[in-house]
């Protein structure tokens, strides 16, 4: 007697250590919109919708995991009177996802949440834990915004460790050679919008993404190009070509252009003086700021000329982003015409 309920004591334990290791099995999913979802929301897609995921927690009915979506696409354009203007279009999402990735509600927010916590991890009775996590790209994260859709990116994800019968399908940024998990992250330059996915997809011409588990591509801002496909950046149109669209495969040759692409460093208490030139422009031309900043106590002349004493008291060291515009004026059939270009002064 004493022997059998040793032996259903050893067996009671062998099952029992399978059973734990099984539980502890897991998979990440990262919890998005599709773009279909997106594009309802936001009634506008520029070169795709760009999302960032912020985990919120599980549903206290359904037991589902929960987040905020941030939904943005950028859309340019000539305005009237000419020049280039760019339309932000976003939005915030409540949604829930089922334990495969797929959504199972959806609502659009009347303002931003409260609370963004980049940070945010919470765990459920089954040990299945939701967690937002934050990729910087060129800029500290501490300066990151959801705004910022271009070096910040906000991802969701959900780490199943209890999960249901059959295999778990990849979810959207992931795939494997059987479309089921374990999953692999779309790595830069390629993109998975669905879930259940075999392979990623290559951006297009025109687009780029410079992180991995993207559902969807960055289209190239105005100025610059992508001409092939996998890109993980964009490339700055040449000189004497420009871009004024977002999206675009090529550069266009320019009849006036800003000639002007560097700028000498400058010091503190030392004077500055730098003229600004244009090519093809066969009247006066007319400069202005029109984004950026310079030192204190620097300031672009109308003529064209960059002067100034940077102040030794406030002019803090470091470069300094600036953007000109150059306008030619009318002359016979031939319209005003108008250019930027975007130069970087160092103050040492």
């Amino acid at each position: 007697m004493a022997r059998r309920m040793l032996v259903g004591a050893i067996v009671a334990a062998v099952v029992s250590v399978g059973l734990s290791t099984a539980a502890h099995a897991s998979t990440t999913i990262a919890l998005l919109l599709p773009q279909s979802t997106a594009f309802t929301v936001l009634g506008h897609s520029c070169g795709g919708i760009q999302e960032q995921s912020l985990a919120t927690g599980f549903d206290a009915v359904s037991g589902d995991p929960t987040g905020d979506v941030y939904l943005q696409t950028r859309c340019g354009g000539s305005g009237r009177g000419g020049g280039y203007t760019v339309t932000t279009y976003a939005a915030w999402v409540s949604a829930s996802w089922d334990f495969t990735g797929a959504v199972s509600t959806e609502a659009t927010l009347a303002s931003a949440p409260g609370t963004i916590d980049p940070t945010f991890t919470a765990f459920d009775a089954n040990g299945n834990e939701v967690s937002t996590v934050l990729n910087a790209v060129n800029v500290l994260p501490p300066n990151c915004t959801v705004g910022d859709t271009t070096y910040c990116s906000y991802r969701a994800y959900l780490t199943v460790v209890q999960a249901p019968p059959g295999p778990v399908p990849c979810g959207a940024g992931t795939f494997s050679a059987t479309g089921n998990a374990p999953c692999t992250a779309a790595p830069p330059g390629t993109f998975v919008t669905g879930t259940g996915a075999t392979a990623p997809t290559p951006c297009p011409a025109g687009s780029y993404q410079p992180n991995s588990s993207a559902t969807a591509c960055l289209p190239a801002p105005v100025g610059t190009f992508v001409p092939g496909s996998g890109a993980t950046s964009p490339t700055p149109c040449p000189v004497g070509t420009g871009q004024e669209l977002t999206g675009q495969a090529s550069c266009d040759p320019l009849d006036f252009y800003v000639a002007t692409v560097t700028v000498p460093d400058a010091a503190p208490g030392v004077r500055f003086s730098m003229p600004l030139h244009t090519v093809g422009a066969s009247t006066r031309v007319r400069w202005r700021l029109v984004d950026g900043t310079l030192p204190r106590g620097l300031r672009v002349r109308p003529t064209g000329l960059v002067a100034g004493v940077p102040n030794r008291r406030v002019a803090a060291p470091g470069d300094y982003v600036f953007t000109v515009q150059a306008t030619a004026r009318a002359v016979g059939a031939q319209p005003a015409r108008t250019t930027t270009q975007v130069l970087i002064l160092t103050l040492s």
